[in-house]
């Protein structure tokens, strides 16, 4: 199996580039966002909670989102890998995300972290929210939201760079170009030989 994680703040294309990634290898996509979305749709427990964080910006607290995820990564047999799209968010999701693979008996193969100026995702963020006709109060949590990113994501970047999992790439390029970057890193990540000592 070939396990990968997608992470980045609003507005670099994560949704986008996973469905991309997940159609082009067959792997399995599991956002915590939707997740969390379908949640509050259906006005489960979960989704009480995750109503009271996610419209201010927020992360719902650890306990809650991996206990979702947990339950959402039974992992079926011949399947090629799963896609994590926007999780982890914090070290301690990080550790347990480790812990709940290992369970599994599998790992997390590679990081990819999208980057790009806070100017081009707040100016896409932006004109995302103007096709869809949200209220203007949106931009406030979008701002709010990269703040989070940036006080909680770092330490994430930290933990999967220091193990050698970690590759960042750039999305202020066209889309296409973006995703050829992708690829090669993920072909060069399916073709690398597993290094010990690192946890999962």
């Amino acid at each position: 199996m070939f396990n990968l994680v997608v992470i980045g703040p609003p507005g670099t294309g994560k949704g986008t580039h996973s469905q991309m990634i997940t159609g082009e290898y067959g792997l399995v996509h599991l956002s915590t966002g939707d997740m969390f979305r379908e949640h509050i749709k259906m006005n489960t427990a979960t989704g009480l909670v995750a109503r009271r964080y996610i419209p201010r910006g927020e992360l719902v607290p650890d306990r809650i989102t991996c206990r979702m995820l947990y339950r959402h990564t039974f992992i079926p047999e011949n399947i090629r890998g799963l896609l994590f799209d926007g999780f982890p968010r914090t070290l301690n999701q990080a550790l347990l995300l480790d812990k709940m693979m290992t369970h599994r008996d599998t790992r997390i193969n590679l990081v990819i972290g999208l980057q790009a100026s806070k100017k081009d995702l707040m100016e896409r963020i932006k004109q995302r929210e103007s096709r869809r006709h949200r209220p203007d109060d949106a931009l406030l949590v979008a701002r709010r939201r990269m703040e989070v990113y940036e006080e909680k994501t770092s330490a994430v970047m930290d933990y999967y760079r220091a193990q050698g999992r970690y590759e960042e790439v750039s999305s202020a390029a066209p889309r296409k170009d973006v995703f050829r970057c992708i690829q090669r890193i993920i072909h060069h990540y399916m073709n690398k030989k597993p290094t010990t000592g690192i946890s999962g």
